[in-house]
């Protein structure tokens, strides 16, 4: 008589598309613990997935592929992502501003120390209050304060979300190199998913903010945010017509191309921002610096 052997159920992984979030508690009905190195999380099929750090709940999901905006603060409220949510904005807000680096492109790390402070202001942070109140609350002020971290701006945090819905990750000021042992600056804009794709290049001397413009500093950045945010928000009636349709009339949408599996790259000419040099359009420096741009992008 052949023995009978029961078949544990095959586990699944899943990560959050604007992260990797590293170090996140997450609890199923079969699993917990914490999401690993490249931010994976680990549950059997159906499972409603809990997140927390330290003693703060951030939220619930069926298990998969999510972003933040999937999140809800109960099981029962589990439904679309909605970027139009006050709770999905704070819950934005507050684990992207977690984040050592000011380029969201690295995710957050959460360590113990992280976990600490979150923990003694938990009881005082709640998502569902509205976005002024929770951005003033005590509790939100003391775990940043403490951390040294500066809060997101509400745009920033959207902005950011909704790439990641659309598959869309972006690298920012990213140094490409250039045959006289020099530099451009440029913005990188690719799949989520790992892999190789065809390239659309501008090297240009527009700048690589939202719309036009150069970033320089702190308030450029909350510009730059501000106009991509209202931009995907339909307020486009007082835009000039060639940048009513398009997110830079000088170059291709990453939000139209990359979803088809293309890669879009920015790159800043010689002289335009932050890039060392004189700004000299049309010139053999620029044929040579787009030739090094295009070899760089085809590797």
């Amino acid at each position: 008589m052949a023995e009978l052997h029961s078949k544990l159920p095959e586990l699944s992984s899943g990560r959050f598309d604007d992260g990797p979030l590293v170090g996140l508690g997450y609890q199923t009905a079969s699993q917990q613990g914490f999401t690993d190195e490249q931010g994976r999380f680990f549950y059997q099929g159906g499972e409603t997935v809990s997140f927390s750090i330290g003693k703060l709940p951030i939220g619930s999901a069926i298990g998969g592929s999510l972003t933040l905006a999937a999140l809800r603060d109960s099981v029962t409220e589990l439904g679309n992502p909605d970027l139009t949510l006050p709770e999905t904005v704070n819950r934005a807000r507050f684990v992207q501003s977690l984040a050592v680096e000011t380029d969201p492109r690295n995710g957050v790390s959460i360590d113990d120390t992280i976990r600490d402070i979150v923990s003694r202001h938990a009881a005082g942070i709640s998502f569902t209050s509205d976005i002024d109140i929770f951005e003033q609350s005590p509790a939100v002020r003391g775990v940043f304060s403490e951390l040294g971290s500066r809060f997101r701006g509400v745009q920033e945090a959207r902005n950011h979300l909704r790439r990641a819905q659309t598959g869309i990750k972006v690298l920012r000021k990213v140094r490409v190199p250039t045959r006289d042992n020099s530099y451009l600056l440029a913005d990188v804009f690719h799949p989520v998913d790992a892999g190789r794709y065809p390239v659309l290049l501008r090297l240009g001397i527009y700048g690589r903010a939202f719309r036009i413009g150069t970033i320089f500093n702190d308030e450029d950045r909350e510009i730059s945010e501000n106009r991509e945010d209202s931009w995907f928000q339909g307020d486009r009636d007082n835009l000039h017509r060639y940048c009513r349709w398009s997110e830079n009339a000088a170059s291709a949408s990453p939000s139209v191309w990359i979803p088809r599996g293309y890669v879009v790259v920015l790159a800043d000419g010689r002289g335009v921002g932050n890039v060392l040099g004189k700004l000299s359009p049309y010139s053999k420096q620029e044929a040579r610096d787009y030739f090094d741009v295009i070899e760089w992008a085809a590797k």
